[in-house]
């Protein structure tokens, strides 16, 4: 214990000694620790960058305050750099390889100033070439031109253009390509599948869809009409129209996974066979008709808050179901919109759904129960039923005897749900009288009809369409149900005149045209008048009349958009049907002549036209509006020339056309073998290659498949009548493979070396075994495909090199390196050959 307490006194008299001189020193002990905490100047010891490009690489001051920088490049062949005042430097990129970038930094803290020398290893990469411009558009016209424009894999946009008439799209994967179909004349039959179809115009009763998947967005602004077969499946289609034309989709057998109306356009949707319709979304204010017959099903229809109408123009959507066909649910959720929901024969109307003030209507002759769930509607609600096939659903405090108006002449089952989730059966009692539910007059007192259903009167009749001669017009009644039979509606068109401006309209006491149709197509007899419909519904006596529509303009006359070298005018922008227009051609482009003169009705039928003189066309006034178009093409037998012949960016038009089989055109030996492209004044250009075989030329194909000589045949199918037939031009070329060299790094710290096949390394060149790492110290390039590397040690007493090494096997020596790439269709073989001698670090 004696000895340990030496020991300890020991440590304590040299810690006493040292605490000791330092107090004679004058150097207080934290001044140690602040000497410590003291920062160098640094910077980024890596930086990677582009050719062309500049990287700004800040200084850190560290404890000091920088009074000046100065910097150098090791390579300014591969980087420059400058100072960028006291806080940072900038490096520019100028070709691929290393530098080292030295900043010398003069340095000052307190009164003592130092110079810091910083060092940057710098990677110049070789710059990404940017992509070539395409233009990924097309529009198209023809047949020929859709067909070539689907087979570009650069296109992703095609409009299928005004002059189309008749396209049929072939069957295919376009899932990178949106169609836009703008074609008011063209009837289209779909088989190909689209990332999406946009229809901003299309004739009518012109769209069958064949295909599986699509997704069609319709903004037509005319009539139109869509028809999937069976077979045909479409994922999605959008309304987005508030056109007055309307649009009609037939699903015959095929389906539809969602509708979608967000446009004010009237849409009729029919299904029939075996056709099927997921979600039925209404979410504008507009008119929708939908017909399920045969055995098709809809799994539900909505109209959502966004279809709320207003108090003058009300949403109208009537949903009838025939034959076997199913509808599992509809609800309507809308504000001044009337839903009138029709179920016949053994059609099954599973539930309907009423919520706040929307309106509705159940009526029909299924024998099918149809729940009606009132119990989200509020009390200003009204919903009419006619039939006694239903189950009223409501909730706890809803007075569904003033929702529900009972026009079923029975009793109604009545389920409510109570406060406590309890349910209680009860019935609503029948009404007899018919509310305005549509905010149209309340009809009165007579029943007629079959079936033991009551009659449903006639609030209001309207009157809808063109106003134009060759246009259609349609009635439609409010409330719909007011004909649960078709022969329980009369329509009846009237015409009527005006005296004057002031005067009233005199009605003809005789119509024009009545039965059971809605729907009446203006004559040439209605041009200058007005026209009015009225309609009795379900035995009830008396009519309502509809707003009258009119003056009933004469069709029109158009000229189309587009035409150009040349004008066509008409004497009429409108004309009474049999009135005789004339056409005049103007303004033709010198050297130009019309070629086609078209005049188009409406409905898609060409009406015939006469020839007067080159500058003069006659035609009769049909009773609908007409188009015309025109197209103008360079007058006589033009030369159809190849103007250009390619191969890559390479222009070599005049020693191809100088060629001939004695002396072959051999400018490719020194590029890979590719196709030739060429260009013509107004055509297609064919090329095919027969390669010589011996003294004679094989069989033409549609690529070189190697080096040799070839015959090049060049034809051109002509885009117009006006050129000539072309003469084939047969030349010859001689096809080489393109060289592919190979080049080699050596990395000796920061000095590259790269080795190329024009200065081969003979002399040995030396490499530490740290530097080397493995093989990695050497990096390979070919124009081409992978290097092949082999090393080859060095013989004992002999100048050969046979004995191949692996990378991991290298010792102290001299090797011979060896670096190959094979021979492809395109590239010749490549190698390079030097000599390195490797030492330990």
């Amino acid at each position: 214990m004696a000895k340990k307490s030496k020991r300890l006194s020991a440590k304590r008299v040299i810690a006493l000694i040292t605490a000791f001189l330092f107090v004679l020193s004058g150097m207080p002990l934290s001044s140690i620790s602040a000497q410590a905490a003291v920062k160098k100047p640094t910077i980024a010891k890596n930086a990677t960058l582009k050719v062309g490009t500049s990287k700004t690489i800040k200084i850190s001051k560290g404890s000091y305050k920088i009074v000046s920088v100065k910097v150098s490049s090791s390579k300014k062949s591969v980087a420059t750099v400058k100072a960028s005042g006291k806080a940072a430097i900038k490096v520019t990129g100028k070709k691929a390889g290393k530098a080292t970038i030295t900043t010398r930094v003069k340095a000052k803290k307190g009164k003592t100033s130092k110079t810091f020398k910083l060092t940057t290893k710098v990677t110049v990469k070789k710059a990404t070439k940017p992509e070539p411009t395409v233009d990924t558009s097309k529009t198209v016209n023809t047949q020929d031109e859709l067909v070539a424009a689907l087979a570009d894999s650069s296109i992703t946009q095609i409009t299928i253009g005004q002059e189309a008439t008749s396209i049929t799209i072939p069957a295919g994967d376009y899932s990178k390509v949106d169609l836009i179909v703008d074609a008011p004349n063209a009837s289209i039959t779909n088989n190909g599948v689209f990332k999406s179809i946009t229809i901003k115009a299309i004739a009518a009763n012109t769209w069958i869809e064949k295909a599986k998947g699509n997704r069609i967005t319709s903004e037509n602004e005319g009539r139109a009409h869509i028809v999937l077969g069976a077979g045909a499946s479409v994922a999605a289609i959008l309304v987005s129209s508030d056109s007055v034309g309307g649009i009609t989709i037939e699903v015959t057998g095929g389906s539809v996974a969602n509708l979608t109306i967000t446009g004010t356009e009237k849409v009729n949707l029919v299904l029939s066979g075996a056709a099927s319709v997921g979600t039925v979304s209404v979410e504008a204010a507009s008119k929708v008709d939908i017909a399920a017959t045969g055995s098709s099903t809809i799994e539900k229809v909505e109209v959502t808050e966004k279809a709320a109408g207003t108090a003058t123009d009300k949403t109208v959507v009537n949903v009838k179901a025939e034959g076997s066909a199913e509808i599992k649910e509809i609800t309507t959720s809308a504000a001044n919109s009337t839903t009138n929901v029709t179920a016949n024969g053994s059609a099954d109307v599973a539930k309907v759904a009423v919520n706040g003030s929307a309106n509705a209507s159940i009526g029909g002759t299924s024998n099918k129960v149809t729940e009606v769930d009132i119990k989200g509607a509020s009390q200003d609600a009204v919903v009419t039923v006619t039939t006694t096939t239903v189950k009223i659903e409501a909730a706890a405090g809803t007075d569904n005897e003033k929702i529900i108006n009972n026009q079923s002449g029975k009793a109604l089952t009545t389920e409510v749900t109570q406060s406590d989730g309890t349910k209680k059966e009860t019935t609503t009692a029948t009404d007899t009288t018919t509310p305005s539910s549509d905010g149209g007059s309340t009809g009165g007192g007579s029943t007629g009809g079959g079936s033991g259903s009551p009659a449903v009167s006639v609030a209001s009749v309207t009157i809808s369409g063109q106003a134009k001669v060759g246009q259609t017009l349609t009635a439609t009644l409010t409330p719909s149900n007011a004909t649960n039979k078709a022969s329980y509606t009369t329509f009846a068109f009237y015409r009527g005149t005006k005296a004057s401006e002031e005067a009233d309209i005199e009605w003809a006491d005789t119509p024009i045209q009545t039965g059971t149709s809605s729907e009446y197509k203006l004559v040439a007899a209605d041009a200058g008048k007005y026209i009015k419909v009225t309609a009795s519904g379900t035995g009830v006596t008396s009519y309502t009349s509809a707003t009258p529509i009119g003056p009933i303009g004469n069709p029109t006359v158009t000229i189309a958009d587009g035409i150009t070298n040349g004008k066509v005018e008409s004497d009429a922008n409108e004309a009474t049907v049999g009135h005789t227009v004339t056409l005049t051609i103007s303004g033709v482009t010198e050297g130009y002549s019309l070629a086609t003169l078209t005049v188009t009705e409406a409905g898609g039928n060409t009406v015939a036209t006469t020839k007067n003189s080159d500058t003069e066309y006659q035609f009769t006034m049909p009773a609908d509006s007409v188009t015309v178009s025109a197209t103008f093409e360079q007058n006589g037998s033009q030369t159809n020339e190849i103007t250009a012949v390619k191969n890559g960016q390479t222009d070599i038009t005049a020693a191809f056309m100088a060629s001939t089989e004695d002396e072959p055109y051999d400018g490719f030996d020194a590029v890979s073998i590719s196709n030739l492209t060429a260009t013509a004044k107004n055509g297609t250009v064919g090329i095919t290659y027969a390669k010589k075989n011996g003294g004679s030329y094989d069989s033409p194909e549609a690529n070189p498949s190697g080096a040799g000589t070839y015959k090049v045949t060049l034809s051109i199918t002509p885009n117009s009548a006006a050129y000539a037939a072309f003469t084939p031009v047969e030349k010859y070329v001689t096809l080489a493979l393109a060289a592919n060299p190979i080049t080699a790094t050596l990395e000796q710290g920061d000095d590259d070396v790269t080795i190329t096949e024009d200065a081969a390394v003979n002399a040995a060149t030396s490499m530490t075994m740290a530097q080397f790492d493995g093989g990695n110290g050497i990096t390979w390039t070919a124009d081409n495909g992978q290097p092949t590397v082999k090393y080859y040690a060095k013989d004992q007493d002999a100048e050969t090199y046979t004995t191949e090494k692996q990378v991991g096997q290298l010792e102290e020596a001299t090797y011979k390196v060896v670096g190959s790439v094979e021979a492809d269709t395109t590239y010749s073989a490549g190698s390079l050959t030097f000599f390195i001698t490797l030492s330990k670090a």
